[in-house]
């Protein structure tokens, strides 16, 4: 018997069989990547996006009327959040500078108390032991806010915070989306404590001497709680709403404000989410002359992988629509209510 013939003849059956098995092995491999997990149920999918979590603080919101300005805005968020983009109530935390008046609505009268110092750095305790890689977190601060030549401080009632103290309150924790809008006078000083991977941080102005109120809450609470169509809330023009697009758009805004007041603004603000901690004013290449921007028409930019920005616009926000109204006309009523119109005695003619 030739044994070399056998035993050259069995190693390329055996060769075969295995190229066969890797082959298929390799099939499946593939396939299942295209597909995603085919046999993983929706719910679990949508499970694994976790939580949307949120802290709205309001600092020492100064006199009557500031205080009543301050309190419809944290209002809107609050209802911009829970009814248009995912939030659920019992996951946005309100902290307000002064008790609660009688005109208050339900953000403000059942917040949980006011924003000291104390009562903030026990809610950030408290959410670092509830909060899960796969939840997304919020921070929209509000109020007013100085600086003394070396810090900048949230004013709050009782002893106020530096921006580095604040900045330590949040170091550390980890999770799918973290974004932080500071919308109060000197809150550049903010953004690099708050710098980090992985994390959006917005302030109204930049590190400099922009002491003054801000008006960026105001078309921020606006632009959240009645998101405006796709013309102009899609800024950069990519097919879905983000994060950028927020910060453009309230930005824009913010611009419009100056401008019609025919005055110089005091605010500018930026952007920092590629955690070198220093912030950028993305805005100058998107808006117009006129509202202080340097952008070219029929030019969208482009932004680098690197660089600040690349994260918001990769951040996407999904909107809940109103829903449609389901009543229907009361054909009880009589005709006058319906606008239909009805026949006239004159042939070939209606009234209305």
């Amino acid at each position: 018997m030739n044994y070399p013939l056998l035993f050259a003849l069995i190693l390329n059956l055996w060769s075969a069989d295995l190229i066969d098995l890797w082959s298929a092995d390799l099939i499946d491999l593939w396939s299942a990547d295209l597909t995603g997990a085919v046999d993983q149920p929706a719910a679990s999918v949508s499970a694994s996006r976790g939580t949307p979590r949120a802290m709205i603080i309001c600092g020492h919101p100064g006199d009557e009327s500031h205080r009543d300005m301050y309190a419809q805005s944290v209002q809107k968020l609050h209802d911009g959040l829970t009814s248009r983009y995912g939030f659920s109530a019992e996951h946005v935390r309100v902290r307000f500078g002064s008790k609660p008046g009688p005109s208050d609505q339900a953000a403000i009268s059942f917040n949980r108390g006011p924003s000291t110092r104390e009562a903030i750095e026990a809610d950030v305790a408290q959410l670092r032991e509830q909060i899960q890689p796969e939840d997304a977190l919020w921070v929209i601060v509000l109020g007013h806010a100085h600086f003394d030549g070396r810090h900048a401080f949230l004013n709050l009632p009782g002893p106020d915070i530096r921006a580095d103290e604040f900045g330590k309150l949040f170091r550390g924790i980890q999770c799918r989306e973290q974004v932080f809008l500071i919308t109060t006078p000197v809150s550049g000083f903010f953004i690099k404590p708050l710098s980090a991977k992985g994390r959006i941080i917005i302030s109204a102005t930049e590190a400099d001497q922009e002491v003054n109120e801000t008006r960026f809450h105001l078309p921020l609470a606006d632009v959240l709680s009645d998101p405006p169509n796709d013309e102009e809330y899609d800024q950069d023009r990519d097919g879905k709403v983000t994060v950028l697009d927020l910060y453009l758009t309230v930005v824009r805004r913010v611009m419009q404000i100056y401008a019609a007041e025919k005055s110089i603004s005091t605010e500018h603000a930026q952007l920092d989410d590629n955690g070198d901690g220093w912030e950028t004013e993305l805005q100058k290449d998107y808006l117009e002359e006129e509202l202080g921007g340097l952008a070219k028409k029929g030019v969208i930019p482009q932004i680098k992988p690197k660089a600040d920005g690349a994260l918001a616009a990769q951040t996407v926000m999904n909107i809940t629509p109103i829903p449609e109204s389901t009543e229907t006309p009361d054909l009880d009523s009589g005709s006058a209510d319906l606008d239909i119109p009805m026949p006239s005695t004159e042939s070939g003619q209606t009234t209305e």
